[in-house]
């Protein structure tokens, strides 16, 4: 079942949700974020918090229809490696781990998230609104 408002898909690695369509590419000072916002949930099936991510993420994409929600299975430590996975459930805004610290470890490992009612397998939906919003800012 779509959920009302954004979009979200199971789609394989290099899946390019543009294609066929036309692009206008902007200088990086002309680009204004009025179309999608690209979420990745990166996640591996032995850790159980991706599926909590995955439901805010889900009510998250309901609540603003300009999210494009993609869920992306790592399930080596040579794919781990090479997309700087740092652990289950990872949330990537327009390709960025807004919520890794810089020495953050990469690989297959569950992992803790710090929220308003104490550490979680998962950012609240508070959390990702306010990290979707400070990422437009930024850009």
């Amino acid at each position: 079942m779509k959920p009302r408002g954004g979009r979200t898909a199971d789609r394989p690695a290099g899946h390019d949700a543009l294609a066929g369509h036309n692009r206008l590419d902007l200088l990086p000072q002309e680009k204004v974020y009025r179309g999608f916002v690209d979420i990745t949930l990166l996640y591996f099936n032995d850790c159980p918090n991706w599926g909590q991510a995955a439901k805010n993420l889900d009510a998250l994409a309901a609540e603003f229809p300009d999210l494009n929600v993609t869920r992306r299975l790592v399930d080596t430590d040579a794919e781990a490696l090479r997309v700087g996975f740092h652990g289950s459930p990872s949330i990537l805004i327009e390709g960025v781990d807004v919520f890794a610290p810089k020495d953050a470890p990469v690989g297959l490992s569950c992992r803790m998230y710090q929220t308003p009612d104490g550490p979680a397998g998962s950012p609240t939906i508070q959390q990702l609104r306010d990290a979707v919003t400070a990422r437009r800012r930024s850009v």
